[in-house]
């Protein structure tokens, strides 16, 4: 199934994602934020500038990027919808943080067990007092 955007919560500040209940969803951090911008192309009421900023994909070697740091803006989060069974959403190539720092850009839907790659360098950070991360529900750090 292709990832897309049910819906923007204008109120609670999410970016509800659509995924299947029981398997795995991955995806790039320029794949999520590219759907992103695509989807607010549709709703021009909703000005992207402040819902997230990005940077990096620089090429350091030629084919090789470095990954995108993806900055979650005045308290928008990535969300799903709660699932029935147990659902992996794996987050890699990138890095998703909150600005200001203090918050978790990633919701606490029922059943999603957020994968991110670069989990251990914001923890890192957020022991260091830059961008906070929940230790309170499900997630894992995968190598790679």
């Amino acid at each position: 199934m292709a990832l897309k955007i049910i819906r923007f919560d204008l109120i609670q500040k999410r970016i509800y994602f659509d995924v299947d209940a029981g398997t795995l969803t991955e995806r790039t951090v320029q794949q999520i934020g590219s759907l992103i911008k695509q989807e607010l192309k549709l709703a021009p009421y909703i000005d992207d500038n402040t819902m997230f900023t990005w940077s990096g994909f620089d090429e350091f070697a030629t084919g090789t990027f470095t990954g995108i740091v993806m900055k979650m803006l005045d308290g928008w989060t990535i969300w799903t919808e709660d699932q029935g069974a147990k659902h992996r959403f794996k987050i890699t190539n990138g890095l998703i943080i909150t600005d200001p720092p203090g918050g978790d850009p990633f919701g606490t839907p029922t059943n999603i067990v957020w994968s991110i790659a670069e989990q251990s360098v914001s923890a890192l950070l957020t022991s260091g007092g830059v961008v906070g991360a929940s230790g309170s529900r499900p997630r894992t750090m995968d190598k790679g």
